[in-house]
């Protein structure tokens, strides 16, 4: 008797299914064999020890290096830094490297740790608006006045 002909990729859906069930049966038998011997507190989910720690740079030798950035970078028009230019910086200097922090980790970082003064940060955004009244005026001109 000759083996069915089903393309290829109905083949690899076969096998990574029987691959599934085989990984479920056995995660199966390792839940019942814990539970055995610990008791069922061992099935409980737990939060990873690492959680909020950082691994490959702290945020102490981040915070250096920023410091040590920022008198180099301008801001931006309307006065804040951009993180996005620090960051940049901070690889092209060689105070990071991309492999050691990402720059999601980064802004998190910052974010979490507040490794950026609000002051230095804070945006200066002030379109049509004066610390005392009377200080703005504006006029409207259109074509159909004289």
């Amino acid at each position: 008797m000759e083996a069915p002909n089903f393309p290829n990729y109905l083949l690899i859906y076969l096998l990574m299914k029987e691959m599934k069930k085989k990984k479920e049966e056995k995660d199966k038998k390792k839940k019942k064999k814990k539970k055995k011997k610990h008791g069922i507190t061992t099935l409980d989910n737990k939060t990873r020890r690492d959680k909020n720690s950082y691994r490959k740079i702290q945020p102490n030798e981040l915070g250096e290096a920023i410091n040590e950035v920022l008198p180099t970078l301008g801001r931006s028009k309307n006065g804040n830094i951009p993180k996005m230019a620090l960051y940049r910086q901070l690889i092209k200097q060689g105070y990071v490297q991309r492999s050691q922090l990402s720059q999601t980790s980064f802004y998190r970082m910052v974010r979490d740790n507040e490794l950026l003064n609000l002051e230095q940060s804070k945006k200066l955004r002030q379109s049509f608006a004066m610390q005392f009244a009377n200080e703005l005026w504006q006029a409207d001109r259109r074509a159909w006045m004289h």
